[in-house]
């Protein structure tokens, strides 16, 4: 008996947030009960009662509202703080990223840095091709280009066959989140990382390398003592 009230009550809760989250987004974005009617096609009345807690809400509406009020099914419904989808994945990768920040800032003490470098291209060549091109280019100004952690990927298109790019900023956060959200395995721009131990390249890895590196480095010291060696990128 107690099982079946806390199940109620539990339901009863998912309604009333999706009852206020609907009326705090219709006040929003100023849209009426008549408005939401033609949308679900039902009376303004019928609109106002299920608003007002006073009739249930049926599964089909809340599919329906959530696509015309712009916002997931699962937010509207209270089972998510996250109003779309996308604003979810954003938290997600920012909380990768801010992770993957940390640990690369702990372990600065090994004199072990990386840097990343943008590759825009119009060749379709293997990822060894790309990595020879960063050794050839990285340290030429003018075919090594120094952006910004805040610079639109999508700006970086030139007439040229190839053209490197580097962020010299400590947290390039947002230009992480834009290869990986728009760029990474569909488009002419490629991420890699330069390893630095001692002041010394000891070699350049993908971002996608880089990431499992990061991933596991806590957990196995291995990793540290394999990049610091160089095992696991080229040799320079």
């Amino acid at each position: 008996m107690k099982q079946l009230q806390l199940v109620t009550f539990l339901e009863g809760k998912k309604l009333n947030a999706a009852n206020e989250r609907i009326k705090e987004l219709k006040k929003e974005k100023n849209i009426t009960d008549g408005m939401i009617g033609e949308v679900i096609q039902y009376h303004p009345k019928v609109v106002n009662r299920m608003l007002n807690k006073k009739a249930k809400i049926p599964e089909d509406v809340i599919a329906t509202l959530s696509e015309y009020l712009e916002v997931s099914p699962e937010y509207l419904k209270g089972h998510s703080e996250f109003r779309t989808r996308e604003e979810q994945e954003y938290h997600i990768l920012a909380q990768k990223y801010k992770l993957v920040i940390d640990i690369v800032n702990s372990i600065k003490h090994l004199n072990l840095c990386f840097a990343p470098y943008f590759i825009w291209t119009r060749n379709d060549s293997s990822e060894m091709d790309k990595i020879n091109y960063i050794l050839e280019a990285a340290d030429d100004p003018s075919k090594c280009k120094e952006i910004s952690s805040t610079t639109n990927l999508n700006d970086l298109v030139c007439m040229k066959k190839c053209q490197l790019y580097t962020c010299r900023e400590d947290e390039p956060i947002a230009l992480f989140f834009d290869y990986e959200r728009n760029h990474m395995g569909k488009g002419n721009i490629y991420c890699f990382h330069e390893v630095m131990h001692n002041g010394e390249r000891t070699g350049i890895i993908s971002h996608e390398k880089f990431l499992h590196l990061i991933d596991n480095i806590n957990n196995n010291i291995a990793n540290i003592v394999s990049l610091t060696l160089g095992l696991i990128s080229i040799e320079v």
